[in-house]
């Protein structure tokens, strides 16, 4: 699979959420910076932080044994009561070697998207 430049359904909190897991797996951080709420005002300095962080992350995994992603599956989405404004994502990555790991993804509604807290 691919991150792409864009996901198509902005209104979807779990397309959201596996879009930016996959944008982070795939290298394409500033893709995931975008979607990262904190980025948004932040300076050039916290930004190269956070893109060096998020690198390492995948880095570690891939040196744990965990290659390359499979296959991710949205196990469920909660919302608010009367709230579709944040939501909680919760995600299944399964690697190529089989393992899984479960990812607990917040995400709020800014600007006409789903962005990460």
């Amino acid at each position: 699979f691919s991150c792409g430049n864009d996901y198509s359904d902005k209104d979807r909190p779990d397309k959201a959420a596996i879009y930016y897991v996959k944008c982070a797996a795939e290298g394409h951080y500033d893709d995931y910076l975008k979607g990262m709420l904190s980025s948004e005002d932040a300076s050039e300095s916290y930004v190269r932080n956070m893109r060096t962080l998020i690198r390492q992350m995948v880095n570690e995994k891939k040196q744990a044994g965990l290659k390359s992603l499979k296959e991710i599956i949205c196990e469920r989405t909660e919302t608010g009561d009367g709230d579709d404004t944040s939501a909680l994502v919760y995600l299944r990555l399964t690697y190529q070697n089989d393992s899984t790991e479960h990812v607990l993804l917040p995400l709020i509604w800014a600007d006409g998207e789903w962005r990460m807290r």
